[in-house]
């Protein structure tokens, strides 16, 4: 209990105008306030113990990694929410369950889609392998700098240019046209890219597809790939997996 007489699950319960959830160690939600339900729409009754997966639409996101990061939310209803969710670890006297702190800021309405896009990948730039591919043209659209790197190119080299420039024909998800690729692989699946110096780089990738209605009533896709890396030192080509 703090000084006040109110617990850290209490304050989290009441606070006002502010939309907050709390998960344990295992992911589970544990606490749901009135806010994140009208933003969400989930009852409490609904939502807790259930896994926070629930509201992903990236199967890696790590969702206990301090700090504030921009994605995208799975409403009740369907809708596609763009979020900014801060994560805080907290110890609570009153119990051990309670593990992690998140508040959601909803800038889905504030945005263009492009712009979402580009504040996605900024958090991605330096560490991790990210593609994103527009799902009409197959072409890459937005690349992190170590994607790019880990391939042997730059980015004036790949940006606009069709994603089977770089995908394998020996991929094991790659079995007709990238297309089809693409339509199937909406999960955590193998692939095969082409690097520039003809080698191949083995990788294990959890996608998603996101859309929106542009105002001209035309539907933009884009297809979101993430690689997280293990570097295989035994064999030349970089094999990745998570």
């Amino acid at each position: 209990m703090g000084s006040s007489g109110i617990s850290i699950v209490d304050q989290i319960r009441n606070i006002e105008h502010v939309a907050a959830y709390m998960t344990d160690d295992q992911h589970r939600i544990t606490v749901w306030n009135s806010n994140v339900e009208q933003l969400l729409g989930y009852n409490q009754s609904e939502i807790i113990d259930q896994s926070d997966a629930i509201l992903l639409f990236d199967s890696s996101e790590d969702t206990t990694i301090a700090g504030a990061k921009f994605n995208w939310r799975k409403a009740k209803d369907g809708r596609k929410l763009f979020v900014l969710e801060t994560v805080t670890k907290i110890e609570d006297p009153d119990s051990s369950r309670f593990q992690t702190m998140k508040i959601i800021e909803d800038y889905t309405d504030q945005l263009s889609f492009l712009e979402k896009i580009e504040l996605w990948m900024q958090q991605y730039q330096e560490q991790d392998l990210i593609l994103v591919v527009n799902q009409k043209s197959l072409s890459m659209s937005n690349l992190s700098d170590r994607f790019v790197s880990s391939l042997g190119y730059t980015q004036e080299e790949l940006q606009g240019r069709p994603l089977e420039t770089v995908v394998s024909e020996g991929s094991k998800s790659f079995e007709g046209t990238v297309d089809e690729l693409i339509v199937t692989a909406k999960r955590i699946h193998g692939m095969r890219f082409k690097l520039k110096d003809e080698s191949v780089l083995t990788a294990t990738v959890s996608s998603f597809e996101m859309s929106e209605i542009n105002v001209d009533g035309t539907r933009e896709t884009y297809w979101f790939a993430k690689i997280l890396p293990f570097e295989n030192s035994q064999t030349k080509m970089t094999e990745y997996f998570f």
